[in-house]
């Protein structure tokens, strides 16, 4: 769920001398490009409340809006445990940068600073150069729809010229994908379920099914590479997961 603030209703969020309705697009941002990095729902209200606070978002009784270079100093230690995100790096730059090119196309997603404005770049297509484009206030005579790809040449012109960008990556450790063997039993033996080491994996989860998809057997938390059980004849299929200990799967 992409976040706009042109709804009515961030007009009575107030922070200094703004609202978040005219002046929060560097906070809807930010939550654009969490929510496609993990789905975190990012609570823009709270998030502008504290960069308010250290003055990196209407500073005083301004209307300035976002100030970027203090509020991505701080916003991992403050946020970044909430939302599981971490900041690789903020610097000047345009979208011919390989460090904006490489993040995103290895998963990563970033928030670029434009023309008096800011918007969310969560993917980069390395075939035709066009980048996935959140924008969170349509119009102001940028030509961005609110979810779209957008050529390099669009992202280096006029309104929508990139000038500025933070690169965010998820913090969650996920494990790697097993690969399932399994070997079929026989009346005077079990079958076994077995799989390859995975990285980041603290356990494993085996689940058995029929062939009608009713789970008969759910077996959490091993700590090896393989599982055996007797089975009746018949027809089964089974699934297994690399497991972290932070839940991750």
């Amino acid at each position: 769920l992409f976040r706009s603030q042109q709804d009515y209703y961030w007009s009575d969020f107030w922070h200094g001398g703004g609202n978040l309705r005219d002046c929060g697009c560097g906070i809807f941002s930010f939550a654009n490009a969490i929510y496609a990095l993990n789905g975190k729902y990012v609570d823009v209200d709270k998030v502008a409340t504290w960069a308010h606070s250290i003055g990196a978002y209407n500073p005083g009784n301004s209307d300035d809006g976002t100030y970027q270079w203090k509020m991505y100093a701080n916003i991992e230690e403050r946020f970044g445990g909430e939302y599981n995100f971490k900041v690789v790096d903020y610097h000047d730059g345009n979208v011919y940068n390989n460090d904006i090119r490489n993040h995103l196309a290895n998963g990563g997603v970033a928030v670029a600073n434009v023309y008096n404005h800011f918007i969310a770049l969560t993917g980069y297509d390395t075939t035709n150069e066009y980048y996935h484009v959140i924008e969170s206030w349509v119009g102001g005579g940028r030509g961005l729809a609110a979810d779209s790809w957008v050529s390099s040449g669009k992202l280096s012109e006029g309104n929508t010229n990139v000038f500025w960008f933070v690169l965010l990556k998820s913090s969650e450790i996920i494990p790697s994908k097993p690969s399932l063997y399994i070997s079929p039993g026989t009346t005077t033996s079990k079958t076994t379920f077995s799989w390859n080491a995975c990285s980041n994996a603290d356990w494993y989860d085996v689940r058995v099914y029929k062939s009608d998809g009713t789970n008969i057997i759910s077996k959490f938390n091993i700590n090896s590479l393989s599982y055996s059980v007797d089975l009746p004849q018949g027809e089964y299929y089974a699934t297994v997961h690399s497991v972290h200990s932070s839940g991750t799967y």
